[in-house]
């Protein structure tokens, strides 16, 4: 069993790369993981590599490199004191900051653990947390068959979103400002998508739905919202 791991770190100058460290301690109610896959969430963890190398204010080489990552899968190795739903061979899908870094491997709460089906890629399963946190929106939403529902942002999040609401029988259209977001929902066949700044998002929503508007909206983007919820509200389903 190795005793390091590898992980992808920022270092205080603004560069990303790999680092080697000792394996966290195996603790009571945590587990071993022998990451097969991690998953980079390209909004809220990095906003764009450039992104992320822009949260280095004052550049500094000195400074110790910060790990990152909060979603994985792979294999259990070992599990701690406490633990009883996992054993070592399980196929588990993991989440966390501080935890779930991209790296080979990981000690994480077993509470941070689900299993994967046989079914289900390890691929796959480092989706778990951008796909949790689209399936919480629409939980939230509570959308009924035959509504209308707006994805605003169209990324990762945004796509599983609008999957979710039209498995739930909505009808979904989305907004975002890059083509190939787009062009990726036409293929797994959303039903409607706009090219916001070259196409009119408030007129193309209208005709969508049939001049009643939408019932609600969801909005998987970061930054600032303020000119999205503008036009979002003239989209909206009035009462009579």
């Amino acid at each position: 069993m190795a005793d390091k791991r590898i992980v992808a770190a920022l270092h205080g100058d603004g560069r990303i790369g790999l680092i080697e460290e000792d394996i966290p301690e195996l603790k009571p109610g945590a587990v071993l993981v022998e990451v097969h896959n991690s998953l980079v969430s390209p909004g809220t963890e990095l906003g764009g590599w450039r992104g992320l190398r822009g949260r280095v204010d004052n550049p500094d080489a000195s400074k110790p490199p910060r790990p990152f990552g909060y979603q994985n899968a792979g294999v259990v190795l070992e599990v701690g004191e406490g633990v009883e739903e996992f054993k070592p061979g399980d196929r588990v899908a993991c989440i966390g900051a501080g935890y779930a870094y991209h790296t080979d491997y990981t000690v994480v709460p077993h509470h941070l653990c689900a299993a994967l089906p046989d079914n289900v890629t390890f691929a796959q399963g480092a989706y778990n947390h951008l796909a949790a946190t689209a399936l919480q929106a629409l939980r939230r939403g509570e959308p009924q068959l035959g509504e209308y529902a707006l994805i605003v942002g169209m990324g990762v999040v945004g796509q599983i979103a609008a999957m979710l609401y039209q498995a739930a029988g909505a009808y979904v259209i989305g907004w975002d400002m890059i083509p190939l977001r787009l062009e990726i929902g036409s293929k797994w066949g959303l039903h409607r998508g706009v090219l916001v700044g070259e196409q009119d998002e408030i007129e193309a929503t209208r005709e969508f739905t049939g001049g009643f508007g939408l019932d609600q909206a969801v909005f998987a983007f970061g930054g600032n919202g303020d000119k999205a919820l503008e036009s979002t509200t003239k989209c909206m389903k009035l009462a009579p």
